[in-house]
C-alpha cells in the first residue's frame, strides 16, 4: 500500500508530495490494462482518496518560471530554471503549429529539459506508459525542431527520448485549472465511461474524490473523454489516444 506521505527530493526541481487515507491504495497490475490502482477501504461519495503534487506542470497563461499572472520577463525564477531558452520558446507555438503537437505539451516537454538531471524525475516520468507510439514520426519531428533550438549545453539530449516522451506526456497527462501536469500516482487511474472519481485542481496539486461508493478492493477509475459523447465515439477516441477499446459494463 501507499503510505500516508510520500516526500521526494527532487534535485531542487520540484517537492513531489502525495498525501493519501492511511494505507487506502494499491498499485496492482492487471493482465490486460497494467498497472491500476485499487482502492483498499471503502470509500464514501465526497471522499477525499488523495491529494498529489505534480511531477511535472506548466501554466496556460502565466509565466513558466513563478506560475504568476503579472509577472515581468525579469522573473529571477524564469531566468534561472530557463536560461538561454528563450529562442525555443518563442520558436515553440511555430513547431506546435507545423507537427500538430499541441503547444502546452511542447512546454512539458521544454520544462523537463531544463530540469533533467533529476535522476528522480528521469526514472519517475519514463515509467509510465506512452499509448501514442504510432504518432512517432510526428514527435520525432517535433524533438527534432525543438532539440535544434535548445542551449547548447543540451543539444545532446538524445532524440528518441523526447520523442518518447511527447507520447508520455498526452497519455498521462490531466488538465488542471491553471494549466496541465503529470502526476505519478494519479497517471495509473483507469478510464471508466462511469467514473467513480473526479478531481479538482489548485495550481500544481489535483485532489482526487469518490463521487460514488466504491467498495473495498475497486479499481479507481476517471473519464479520460467528455462523458457525453455516444459510444462510437468514445470507441474511436480511446483507440486514437489511448490504445485500447472499452469493454466496460456500460459499453
Amino acid at each position: 500500500c501507499i503510505r500516508d506521505s510520500i516526500n521526494a527530493e527532487y534535485g531542487g526541481f520540484m517537492r513531489h508530495q502525495i498525501n493519501v487515507s492511511s494505507h487506502c491504495i494499491k498499485v496492482s497490475v492487471h493482465p490486460t490494462k497494467g498497472r491500476v490502482l485499487i482502492s483498499t477501504k471503502d470509500f464514501q461519495p465526497g471522499e477525499i482518496i488523495l491529494t498529489e503534487e505534480a511531477l511535472l506542470w506548466v501554466p496556460d497563461k502565466f509565466c513558466l518560471g513563478c506560475a504568476k499572472p503579472l509577472c515581468r520577463q525579469n522573473c529571477s525564477h524564469f531566468l534561472t530554471e530557463f536560461s538561454g531558452f528563450s529562442p525555443l520558446l518563442q520558436e515553440l507555438p511555430k513547431i506546435s503549429s507545423k507537427t500538430g503537437v499541441p503547444l502546452g505539451h511542447l512546454k512539458l516537454a521544454t520544462k523537463f529539459i531544463a530540469n533533467c538531471s533529476s535522476k528522480p524525475l528521469n526514472e519517475d516520468l519514463f515509467s509510465l506508459t506512452n499509448a501514442r507510439e504510432r504518432e512517432s514520426d510526428v514527435y520525432a519531428l517535433a524533438a527534432e525542431l525543438v532539440i535544434e533550438k535548445l542551449p547548447p549545453q543540451h543539444r545532446s539530449f538524445p532524440k528518441s527520448r523526447l520523442t518518447e516522451l511527447l507520447g508520455i506526456i498526452p497519455t498521462n497527462g490531466h488538465s488542471t485549472a491553471d494549466g496541465a501536469g503529470i502526476f505519478r500516482i494519479s497517471s495509473l487511474m483507469e478510464h471508466g465511461c462511469f467514473q467513480n472519481c473526479n478531481y479538482t485542481s489548485k495550481g500544481t496539486t489535483i485532489t482526487i474524490r469518490a463521487i460514488e461508493p466504491i467498495p473495498s478492493g475497486t479499481a479507481l477509475s476517471l473519464n479520460y473523454l467528455n462523458e457525453y459523447l455516444p459510444y462510437e465515439e468514445r470507441q474511436k477516441q480511446l483507440s486514437l489516444r489511448y490504445n485500447f477499446i472499452c469493454t466496460c459494463e456500460y459499453c
